[in-house]
């Protein structure tokens, strides 16, 4: 990389960015939460921008939110947003891939993506000292990406590589169509990676027609962490993002549709399985709206301690049970038996695990004769609830995490404080709360199966 070009581009953005510095930004609102308020400021497009100060750590983070994710398209294009902010972050009109590369090693710096159903963000995180250098980066990669057809060739290399191990792992497979054999609309069949049948669709063309469908002022916006000088930045916030027009088109709010369960047993049979069978049990599970959401990330896995004591320790019907609740648009609870040996009595271990779960208790050991000493799921909720919390919040203590933290949960609830609540009514939870959900998902009676099993076997749901 040579020295002088990088400087003369920057110097080029500077000027563009910041100009005479005579433009102020007056704050529009403050929006207070647990660690602090949130400042909202407006770009010249109408581009809202959040900052929240912290002097925490000597790292900044600034992500750029798109409203907006992979359910604005079919199945057939699965995987087009995360490839878009994927070469976003590959090169732009101003910093080639080596620049960026070198720029992120000299500063400590990087830049990155994360995709969801909802939306994307493309985000940087640097010392506080470099954000000047670092966040035209940003920027440019963002509004002007430059689709370099050698770092596309290995974008899709690597998608082509990861389609061939997954397409060769027969599981992986069987678990996938079993999924997309549960969904009821297009957009719960969309996926935030390329597929093996989009791939043929994610190209050079229709990745640039799509960005130029989302430089959409009305569905981006800006969060800003750390304690860098807000004027500074909104100066460059806007000279990079503020001419980006507003657009027509409207976004795809789906509504959760109930899955397709009750249908028949889905079996794939294949001598792969032979000695190593997968039984999987779906069924609904609440969307992350509603009143039961807190509840239904806990009791999962309270039930996968039941069914590891009762279906491998005692009756060693299988190497791993497991349960859990997964999906925003397409939320499902699956209950898995990992390499079952038993293709006949398991129904009736899982009455037993049920049986346990329903009255409130959790197995703490087998005994040599198998049977179990229990304890009330009350004596043991907290050390599950604290569990749950440090697993899945403990990123929040980095500024990149509070950052993606607060642009997800835009993305996701219109909201900054949903991890607070959320955290709030996990630690409130209950006993009769967990047995109440238990009850009203796990042991409903809409649910599917689907077997992974050898070509000789049988198997009686």
């Amino acid at each position: 990389m040579k020295l002088k070009r990088i400087l003369l581009t920057f110097l080029v953005f500077f000027t563009v960015c910041v100009g005479a510095s005579a433009k102020s930004f007056k704050k529009i609102n403050t929006y207070k939460i647990a660690s602090g308020d949130i400042q909202e400021y407006k770009l010249d497009n109408g581009i809202r921008v959040y900052y929240k100060y912290s002097d925490a750590s000597e790292l900044d983070a600034v992500c750029i939110g798109l409203k907006g994710g992979f359910v604005q398209y079919s199945s057939e294009y699965s995987g087009l947003q995360e490839t878009l902010f994927d070469m976003m972050s590959k090169g732009s009109s101003l910093y080639t891939r080596d620049d960026i590369s070198a720029l992120e090693y000299q500063t400590q710096s990087s830049i990155s993506k994360m995709s969801h159903s909802t939306g994307s963000v493309l985000y940087l995180s640097c010392l506080d000292y470099y954000l000047d250098t670092m966040l035209p980066v940003l920027l440019d990669g963002f509004t002007h990406p430059v689709f370099d057809e050698n770092q596309y060739n290995i974008l899709m290399q690597e998608n082509e590589q990861r389609i061939t191990r997954e397409t060769n792992n027969q599981e992986t497979v069987f678990y996938k169509d079993f999924l997309e054999s549960l969904a009821s609309s297009e957009y719960q069949k969309v996926g935030s990676s390329i597929t093996q049948k989009s791939l043929p669709n994610i190209t050079l063309n229709n990745l640039k027609d799509w960005h130029s469908k989302v430089m959409d002022s009305q569905r981006i916006f800006v969060i800003v962490y750390g304690k860098c000088e807000i004027a500074g930045v909104l100066d460059k916030l806007n000279g990079g993002l503020g001419k980006i027009k507003k657009q027509k088109t409207k976004l795809i709010q789906p509504e959760i549709t109930p899955l397709k369960l009750n249908n028949e047993p889905f079996i794939r049979k294949t001598a792969e399985a032979t000695g190593n069978a997968v039984l999987v049990r779906a069924f609904s599970a609440p969307s992350p709206f509603s009143d039961d959401y807190a509840a239904t990330l806990i009791t999962p896995k309270i039930y996968s301690t039941i069914m590891y004591n009762v279906l491998r320790v005692k009756y060693g019907a299988c190497y791993t049970p497991s349960s859990s609740v997964e999906g925003y648009y397409m939320p499902v609870g699956i209950d898995v038996i990992y390499k079952a040996s038993n293709l006949t009595d398991f129904n009736t271990y899982l009455d037993e695990c049920n049986n346990i779960m329903a009255s409130g208790n959790v197995i703490t050991s087998v005994n040599p004769d198998g049977s179990f000493q229990l304890a009330s799921i009350s004596d043991v909720l907290n050390g599950y609830k604290n569990s749950y919390i440090t697993a899945n919040f403990s990123s929040q203590q980095t500024s990149l995490g509070n950052a993606l933290n607060l642009a997800m949960s835009k993305l996701e609830y219109d909201n900054f404080n949903n991890s607070e609540l959320l955290i709030e009514r996990i630690q409130k939870l209950s006993q009769q709360d967990i047995v109440n959900v238990f009850k009203t998902y796990w042991l409903s009676d809409q649910s599917t199966w689907g077997a992974y099993i050898g070509p000789d076997d049988t198997i009686q749901f």
